[in-house]
């Protein structure tokens, strides 16, 4: 193995290689340099004898020589970076064997026919466009669609108008000449036709802003171009002359194609961003080609001409295409990256570079849904997609104009509020909050939805947009950790419904905490549409809460957000059993029990609360909604399955509002039915209610189950009921909510109206 010295040496001595390497090519290029200055002094020199005379040829050929010696030791040495210059270097080799044969024949470029030189001339062309093309791919480091059909379309526009030119001028002087003459000095014209054309194209794909490597290498192409178009047109016309200032042109070329190698790095050219004069070229190309069109030119080579100038026009469609379908993707791709493809809300990438908003005094809301990764990880995130898009809904409503609603990220929304006037901000967030909560069904789940938000409100304070969304973000995250359904100011400050609430909630831990005393029970009777007798009654809570006592529907939100649904249906089911035994009341109670209870939880307190008061489970009614069972179908078929068979009874409630009904009635897991108000209400003036609920009593007959009409409260709706089965009543229309000893009287009073 080589050590650490023999590696190092290597190092230094590859860099004295290259140091030397780099050295050989400066000299020789200075010595380049005063050929080409020594030519020019030779040429300006008046006479055609003399030792200037004498030196003239010898510096042009030795121009050459030194120009191929410098193109070909950079590519030996640079490796494969410099490697497709061996091409150039081939070309310039040619062109010296072009002027050893010249020489030792003793001819020139004769102006009345074809010499053994001018084959060797002819094939410096292939290697010269092949070279352009190498180093252009080598160099080009962008997207090439956009640069070929520009390069081509300026190419063959350049080539159309170059053709039509010189079908006017050299055309006619070649003719009656040798045709091995007019055919060379042709392939002369459109080999250098072509390399003027290689040059602008090349030019047009750098986008006009090559390296400076490549400024030489175009530079030359066009004074190679150019010298030789003249003196071949001169030729024609007869008006060469020896030693005049087109001969210089030559190895003014071989000196810029050295001074292009030496100047060469071989890295690639980063992309250019377009500018106006990117587009200049080939929209002089296409009006040049039209002129073409136009102009009809009359000679020989009119046809080629004409095939170019419409190849021109048809590149020119091809771009504009091309351009069209740019134009369109680029518009898709601004949409995606400014608009939340899921809500079509702006995203924050568009809410942050909104300008109209920075100069604004603009309060900012940040919401953010409670339990979203619940939903997403029980239904599944097509379910949580489709909630979002519910939520944007929602939102969109509420937001007045001027304000703007965006969709950060996953469960976050923003709302910049405009037109909110100060201090307002918080208060306009609690509304945001409230107009989340009214139920919404996904997949036959009715689902609460409740979200959190965090407020800043408008001042001087505040930077830009971005700093207001960090707070807003810091005061959402303050707010969910205190439970759902909060509002934070970014001081630390609730809101003022927020306040409420979270006073409310924590005197409501405080009561059931101490035994519930301020919690009271109300039993609503559930009698028969047969008979009239009382099948059982169901437990409806009330809160004494500062000198009022409170419907259900006005702390029963707190008391979900609050996490304290556990402790109030205990306290439910044992109070209810207990104030029934204790007022003798031989009646079922039922009690409403939530989706996320019925698990282990409820299997451990029924028996236990049955206990407590000493009656048998036949005493006890569960009641659960469509929800318990779609949420963990398997789950809720045990429970309620362990439930009846411990001789405790199942109500499905707001039966017809979900999507479960059906399985529940197939698989035989509950007792009864209670047919949802909103179809019961109805009846009298809906003809599809009265068959619905008809068809669900005709059902449950034949299953034997019992079913129980809620909401029969209104005048005429208890005379559209039909007595099918088992079929019972719980409405104001039967008996109002009433206390335990309440109960027992209106009981009393019943026995003894049906005995009299």
């Amino acid at each position: 193995m080589a050590s650490d010295s023999d590696r190092a040496v290597s190092r230094n001595g590859g860099r004295m290689s290259r140091t030397g390497v780099r050295a050989a090519l400066s000299l020789l290029l200075i010595a380049l340099c005063l050929v080409v200055v020594l030519y020019a002094v030779t040429l300006a020199v008046p006479g055609d004898t003399g030792l200037a005379a004498a030196a003239s040829p010898v510096l042009y050929d030795v121009s050459f020589i030194l120009a191929t010696a410098v193109v070909g030791l950079h590519a030996a040495t640079g490796g494969r970076r410099t490697r497709p210059w061996f091409v150039v270097a081939g070309g310039l080799a040619l062109y010296v064997v072009a002027l050893a044969v010249m020489s030792l024949g003793g001819t020139g470029m004769s102006p009345n026919a074809a010499t053994p030189a001018d084959a060797f001339w002819l094939m410096f062309y292939p290697l010269a466009f092949v070279a352009l093309l190498v180093l252009t791919k080598r160099s080009l480091a962008m997207d090439v669609t956009h640069s070929l059909l520009d390069s081509a379309l300026v190419g063959v526009g350049a080539f159309a108008v170059g053709v039509a030119i010189l079908d006017a001028t050299v055309a006619p002087g070649m003719s009656g000449a040798d045709p091995s003459f007019v055919i060379t000095r042709s392939l002369y014209l459109l080999g250098d036709l072509v390399m003027l054309v290689l040059v602008l194209a090349v030019a047009q794909a750098f986008k006009w802003r090559p390296p400076v490597a490549w400024w030489f290498l175009i530079a030359g192409g066009i004074v190679f171009s150019l010298a030789d178009a003249a003196y071949l047109v001169q030729l024609a016309n007869g008006t060469y002359v020896s030693g005049s200032w087109i001969d210089l042109l030559w190895p003014v070329t071989a000196l810029l194609v050295s001074l292009a190698a030496f100047s060469d790095t071989g890295a690639p050219v980063p992309p250019a961003a377009p500018q106006r004069v990117t587009f200049l070229a080939p929209s002089i190309a296409i009006v040049a080609a039209g002129g073409v069109l136009l102009w009809q030119p009359s000679g020989p080579l009119q046809v080629a001409a004409a095939v170019a100038a419409g190849v021109t026009i048809l590149l020119a469609v091809v771009r504009l295409n091309v351009d069209v379908r740019e134009s369109v993707r680029l518009t898709r791709q601004l949409r995606r990256s400014q608009v939340d493809m899921l809500t079509g809300l702006p995203n924050r990438r568009s809410l942050l570079e909104s300008g109209d908003l920075q100069d604004l005094r603009c309060s900012v809301v940040v919401l953010g849904i409670d339990s979203f990764k619940d939903v997403n990880d029980t239904l599944g995130h097509d379910a949580g997609d489709r909630l979002l898009v519910m939520v944007a809904e929602r939102l969109r409503s509420q937001v007045a104009d001027g304000d703007v609603l965006a969709r950060l990220e996953g469960d976050e929304f923003a709302v910049v509020l405009c037109s909110t006037p100060p201090g307002g901000a918080g208060a306009a967030a609690e509304s945001l909050v409230r107009s989340l909560e009214d139920p919404v069904t996904l997949d036959g789940i009715p689902l609460l939805v409740t979200a959190c938000a965090g407020v800043v409100e408008a001042g001087d304070e505040w930077p830009d947009l971005a700093s207001m969304l960090r707070h807003a973000a810091a005061a959402l995250g303050a707010a969910k950790a205190e439970g759902p359904g909060l509002v934070r100011l970014h001081s630390g400050e609730p809101g003022a419904q927020t306040a409420e609430r979270l006073r409310m909630r924590a005197e409501a831990r405080a009561a059931l905490t101490s035994g519930g005393a301020d919690f009271v029970v109300h039993y609503q009777p559930i009698v028969s549409l047969r008979d009239g007798s009382v099948l059982a009654v169901e437990a409806l809570v009330r809160w004494r809460y500062e000198g009022e006592l409170l419907q259900p529907s006005d702390f029963l939100p707190e008391i979900v957000r609050g996490g304290l649904m556990p402790d109030l249906t205990r306290l439910m089911l044992t109070t209810s059993l207990r104030e029934l035994r204790d007022n003798v009341v031989d009646l079922p109670v039922s009690v409403n029990v939530p989706p996320d209870l019925m698990s282990d939880w409820i299997l451990a307190e029924a028996p236990r609360s049955l206990s407590m008061a000493g009656v048998q489970p036949r005493s006890l009614i569960i009641e659960i909604t469509e929800e318990a069972i779609m949420k963990q179908p398997e789950v809720a078929a045990h429970v309620l399955q362990s439930l009846r068979s411990s001789g405790v009874r199942i109500l499905l409630d707001d039966f017809g509002t979900g999507w479960s009904g059906l399985s529940s009635l197939r698989d035989l897991i509950v007792d009864g039915l209670k047919i949802d108000h909103s179809f019961v209400s109805r009846l009298h003036v809906d003809p599809s209610a009265r068959a619905i609920v008809r068809s669900i009593a005709l059902l449950a007959a034949d299953l034997d189950l019992m079913i129980v009409y809620e909401g029969v409260d209104e005048p005429g709706v208890l005379d559209d009921l039909t007595p099918i089965g088992r079929c019972y009543v719980q409405s104001y229309t039967t008996a109002r909510p009433m206390s335990a000893r309440e109960l027992a009287v209106w009981m009393d009073r019943r026995r003894v109206a049906v005995d009299a």
